[in-house]
């Protein structure tokens, strides 16, 4: 009897140190996607400027689509510092729970059921769900992941 209750505390232990890691690698993979998205940003902004200070034509709008700042005095565009903490904060929906095709995500506008292809509140697309990986949400062509907080 004491070694079948050694072997459930050893598997209680193990699963807690599987779940530990599961959520490591979440962080993980989130922190990739976040730096990734940093590194494009810096691209666009650099690609701007280049564009600009060549006469290139650009919509008027588009420097604050990517954090950028306009110092029309010297003519120039600067990528304006975004911390990933304030990059996490851009009110993407987070994902609640997953029912079949479905799932419940809490957005700027309340809780909202969506399915693969709908438009959540704030303009993000549905591109994906998956159970392992959560879901993909697209909104001006970035692409962000959710995965269920556990």
């Amino acid at each position: 009897m004491l070694l079948a209750s050694n072997l459930h505390a050893e598997s209680i232990d193990g699963v807690k140190i599987l779940e530990q890691e599961a959520s490591r690698a979440r962080e993980l993979q989130k922190l990739e996607y976040q730096a990734k998205l940093l590194e494009q940003r810096a691209r666009v902004a650099k690609a701007y400027q280049d564009l600009k200070a060549s006469g290139g034509a650009v919509p008027s709008d588009f420097s604050g689509m990517y954090g950028m700042q306009s110092n029309e005095s010297k003519g120039q565009v600067v990528a304006a510092p975004i911390s990933s903490q304030e990059l996490l904060q851009v009110s993407v929906p987070k994902l609640k729970k997953m029912v079949g095709r479905n799932a419940l995500f809490e957005t700027s506008a309340g809780q909202v059921v969506a399915h693969v292809g709908m438009l959540l509140p704030g303009g993000y697309k549905l591109l994906s769900l998956d159970v392992a990986s959560g879901a993909k949400l697209e909104k001006n062509g970035m692409i962000y992941l959710a995965t269920i907080g556990w």
